[in-house]
């Protein structure tokens, strides 16, 4: 059993380094250009790595790892957690399950490859009609939508959709059809005629498993930079260098460069601050003044919607709906935003204009449901498994 399992590690490992990994771009700001929705790359990149581990049952040493980490039993986890029995006799301890007998063993396989790539990686492994399918984030079944404007007009008629992890959503179709108006009633935030709605990561541990960017973007509340990334949650963050860090991968890391007695940025004392000053970066971070201006009276569309996706990559959900979430940034900047959702594992449900489908980069996962501004509610779903 042991060499059993080490031996699956490795060839998860192995078949996991062997995808192609996604280059996170990180890119900064012209500090003379602060008006302007471009950002300078500079060619400031690197690759991101996939990775697994686990801990050896019998040496609790990691497998792949440095072998100065203090040793891990899962073993011992599952007795003193859960209040499993364990059994000491063997070559490694095991535990006594209800289900299994005495002879299993709990394994945690830690991996940075979001859920997309690791099902990539287990079809190397098992072959693809070995694999489960993916876990159901949202169903939705039989969904009918009237227009907010005239009740007799359909904006959907019977709709079935089934979301899955990794398996992004794009919403099509001429202005007026009702792309809006779709998301905000599978947020709960108008009246559907008929149907239901149905979300399974209501069990989820993360605080806030969706999450919503609208098209015309918002600066939160309160006078703190910290306090724009971390919303709706009110708690500092721990590590300061995070938001340094979501700033520049976003293409607003020159917030950081501007000087410090811009009322706007909370900062009463003047002087120049960089990224690279870490107590300067972190007064500008955490810096509270109640004579302020408001973020959103000072930052352009382009930077409030950049923002917003430095929000979601600090919260992290299982899925965020985006309603036309980059129409104030430039193209290549959209496509390197939405690259930086899908690397985190995020599935996206997004709203786009016809002709725009597939300007962001989208990878092979990505549907197409295509509304038409008839009334009669018909749609049509396209892209993959779709005939």
């Amino acid at each position: 059993m042991l060499t059993r399992f080490i031996n699956w590690e490795g060839s998860f490992s192995q078949a996991l380094s062997s995808l192609p990994s996604q280059q996170q771009l990180i890119t900064e700001r012209s500090g003379n250009n602060s008006g302007s929705d471009n950002i300078n790359n500079n060619n400031n990149q690197h690759k991101q790595r996939w990775w697994c581990d686990a801990a050896n049952p019998r040496t609790g040493h990691p497998l792949n790892g440095s072998q100065g980490w203090t040793k891990w039993s899962e073993v011992t986890a599952a007795h003193t957690l859960l209040g499993y029995s364990k059994n000491d006799q063997g070559p490694c301890p095991l535990i006594i399950h209800p289900q299994h007998g005495y002879n299993a063993y709990p394994a945690t396989l830690f991996t940075n490859a979001p859920y997309s790539v690791v099902l990539k990686a287990l079809a190397i492994v098992f072959g693809k009609d070995a694999l489960p399918p993916p876990p159901p984030l949202l169903k939705i079944q039989h969904l009918t939508i009237s227009s907010p404007s005239d009740t007799s007009r359909f904006i959907v008629k019977d709709l079935d959709i089934e979301i899955t992890a990794g398996q992004h959503i794009i919403i099509s179709g001429p202005n007026g059809c009702g792309k809006t108006t779709l998301i905000r009633s599978i947020l709960g935030l108008y009246p559907v005629c008929q149907g239901s709605i149905i979300s399974f990561s209501s069990s989820s541990s993360s605080p806030s498993s969706f999450m919503c960017l609208p098209q015309r973007p918002l600066a939160a509340p309160g006078h703190s930079l910290w306090q724009q990334i971390v919303y709706p949650s009110a708690q500092r963050p721990i590590n300061d260098q995070l938001i340094v860090h979501l700033l520049q991968v976003v293409g607003l890391g020159y917030l950081l460069e501007r000087t410090l007695d811009h009322p706007f940025l909370d900062i009463n004392e003047g002087g120049p601050s960089s990224p690279s000053n870490a107590e300067n970066s972190t007064t500008i971070i955490n810096s509270n003044s109640s004579n302020s201006r408001s973020w959103g009276s000072n930052l352009s569309p382009g930077e409030l919607q950049r923002l917003g996706f430095a929000r979601v990559l600090y919260h992290r959900p299982c899925l965020v709906f985006l309603d036309e979430s980059t129409s104030s940034i430039g193209g290549d900047v959209g496509r390197e935003l939405y690259g930086l959702l899908y690397q985190a594992g995020i599935t996206c449900v997004s709203v786009r204009q016809v002709g725009e489908e597939k300007r962001c980069g989208d990878d092979d996962n990505s549907r197409v449901l295509v509304l038409n501004s008839s009334g009669d509610g018909r749609w049509e779903m396209k892209g993959r498994d779709v005939e």
